[in-house]
């Protein structure tokens, strides 16, 4: 791995997950921030998540110290069209990185049920 003038590449990977579009349409987005060094959790750092085909912001969540960021995009979004697409391209997460590790970003995927 190479380093920039960030320091280290972190890991970082958007889960698939269960989301639905009958009612309120939403689905619980997870992203997961480690160190490839050390495998372990970066905690307290700010993720973005968004829209993979817009780019729209579904909203930022904060990871634990497992370094694990949840957003419930049910939250956030009323507009079931925007989730209709969020479905079929996917979300985004993006970390902007800080004075240790570089940014990064990973696309994750809904698993869309109509109930």
């Amino acid at each position: 791995m190479t380093k920039s003038k960030y320091g280290k590449n972190p890991l970082l990977s958007a889960k698939a997950v269960k989301g639905s579009l009958v009612g309120a349409a939403h689905g619980s987005m997870v992203a997961e921030l480690r160190d490839a060094e050390t495998n372990m959790g970066i905690g307290g750092e700010l993720i973005t998540f968004s829209v993979a085909s817009s780019g729209e912001d579904f909203g930022q969540a904060t990871t634990n110290r497992m370094g694990e960021a949840r957003l419930d995009s049910g939250s956030n979004i009323l507009d079931v069209q925007l989730m209709a697409e969020a479905a079929s391209s996917g979300y985004m997460v993006n970390y902007a990185g800080n004075e240790k590790y570089n940014p990064a970003s990973a696309k994750g995927t809904f698993v869309v049920s109509l109930g």
